[in-house]
């Protein structure tokens, strides 16, 4: 008898230990969201081009675009503009997407696009046109094609 009481306190300690357990798990959640609103906050702050109206910040990463071959034409590189501005905050991803100008060309050297690794061709143009919108997509395709 003296064990299946000590069988059942060491039941009720651990249940006590759970609901205490899930308590603190519940104050680690609530903490981390004011701290990520928080830092959503300072970095408003900090980043300038989240101040400015949406038509400069957006002329802003068009220029950034730079010229391409043919000029105007943009070739997918995931260290330059636009797909390097996808990276940088939440503010930064959101101009650049509300703004299909930039996805409204593209440059594709086919020798470069490989399938099987990072996107292929088919998957690139897809992602290139849906964010261009409206907009008519001037492509320019370089090289051997052989799809």
């Amino acid at each position: 008898m003296s064990q299946e009481m000590s069988t059942k306190g060491l039941e009720a300690e651990i249940a006590q230990v759970s609901v205490e357990i899930w308590r603190q798990k519940d104050v680690l959640r609530k903490l981390e969201s004011s701290k990520s609103l928080l830092q959503q906050q300072l970095n408003a702050i900090r980043d300038p081009i989240s101040r400015l109206p949406l038509e400069i910040s957006s002329e802003i990463f068009r220029q950034c675009l730079g010229s391409g071959h043919p000029p105007g034409c943009v070739q997918p590189n995931a260290q330059l503009a636009p797909l390097v501005l996808l990276n940088i905050c939440h503010t930064w991803t959101d101009v650049a997407l509300s703004n299909p100008t930039m996805w409204a060309s593209i440059h594709i050297p086919l020798l470069r696009v490989r399938t099987g690794r990072g996107f292929g061709f088919a998957e690139l143009l897809g992602m290139w046109l849906r964010r261009a919108g409206s907009h008519p997509l001037q492509l320019f395709l370089e090289g051997a094609c052989n799809l």
